[in-house]
Order: structure tokens, then sequence, then C-alpha cells
């Protein structure tokens, strides 16, 4: 299986057709993820290349879909890597 990576360097809304996201910051930054409806048990990996201490990566949900039962997740450790997946009901999201 072919799974693509993106690099994001900028704030920006993961694509459903992302897999892996590598950010690289130059600022803080937020990455939005679609409705948990929309991805049918599929799930993104998001690696820092060493700036999250820095410029931190907030990963918000989609309207008022909750990230592991909070409004958003922050990524603040240098080279963090985080797996994000919605929940059996598709009404929320996951991290591991």
């Amino acid at each position: 299986m072919i799974r693509k990576v993106r690099n994001v360097t900028a704030s920006a809304v993961l694509e459903l057709w992302d897999d892996i996201i590598q950010t690289t910051p130059a600022a803080a930054m937020t990455l939005t993820v679609p409705t948990a409806g929309l991805r049918k048990g599929k799930q993104w990996e998001i690696k820092d290349d060493g700036s999250a201490a820095t410029y931190n990566i907030t990963i918000s949900g989609a309207g008022s879909e909750l990230i592991d039962g909070a409004s958003s997740y922050v990524m603040n450790i240098n080279y963090q890597a985080i797996r994000i997946f919605p929940n059996k009901l598709k009404t929320a999201w996951l991290v591991a």
C-alpha cells in the first residue's frame, strides 16, 4: 500500500487523501481535521520535524468535534508524533 506523505509548513486543513503529515513550522500552526464521519476508519499520522517546542502545532476538530475530549490537541514536544483517528461512532477524534 502506498501512503501519501504531505509536508506542511503553515496552518492547513488536512485532506481526506493525506496519510502522513510531516510538519516543518516556522511559526505556531493549526492543523484542522475534517468531520470524523468522513474519515471512515482511516487515520492520520502527524510528525513534527523538531520545532514543536518552539512553534506549537495545534490539532483542531471540525466544528464542535472533540479531540481526546478537548476542543484541540497541542503538540509541543520536539519530534513528537501522533496518530489521530475517529472514534467508533465517528463523532469525535482520538489520539494515540
